[in-house]
């Protein structure tokens, strides 16, 4: 059972808006892994 809420936008369907989106979060989800890792080992050296 879901609530659909007429205040929000309607889902992004497939295509190349939708791809943008997607790639543009793989890259966000991307880069902190890579400062998370960075981080990590600095930690460890110190």
């Amino acid at each position: 059972m879901g609530v659909i809420d007429p205040r929000t936008a309607p889902p992004i369907g497939p295509g190349p808006e939708q791809d943008a989106i997607l790639n543009a979060v793989g890259d966000e989800i991307t880069n902190r892994g890579f400062v998370i890792a960075s981080a990590d080992k600095l930690f460890n050296w110190a």
